[in-house]
């Protein structure tokens, strides 16, 4: 997901940040637990009703070392995988701090 707020402290009065989650039902919240292990990074939160669990990552350093060359391994097939791809770009502009070319691409798109 990628998410555009307001920010006095950037040139543009905008910033954008992603974050990766997951979210599977509670009684699979070993497994969620076990992708904090396996990708050494995440943090993994229970849904108030306990319905539902999520495994998410935020920092830039963890997704573009850690979780998307995963899938750059292990492809996503079908419309997510555009998802994905686009998630990369912002991703890689980000971690360039090509902040006002990121906002630009997600207007577009």
């Amino acid at each position: 997901m990628v998410k555009i707020y307001k920010s006095s402290t950037y040139r543009l009065g905008e910033s954008a940040y992603l974050t990766f989650y997951i979210t599977q039902h509670y009684r699979d919240e070993q497994l969620i637990n076990s992708l904090v292990s396996y990708f050494g990074c995440g943090k993994v939160y229970i849904k108030s009703n306990k319905v539902a669990v999520d495994y998410t990552v935020t920092k830039i350093e963890d997704l573009t070392e850690k979780i998307l060359p995963f899938f750059d391994i292990y492809k996503v097939v079908g419309e997510k995988s555009k998802d994905l791809d686009n998630f990369k770009q912002v991703a890689q502009l980000i971690k360039k701090k090509n902040l006002g070319f990121t906002i630009a691409i997600l207007i577009f798109f």
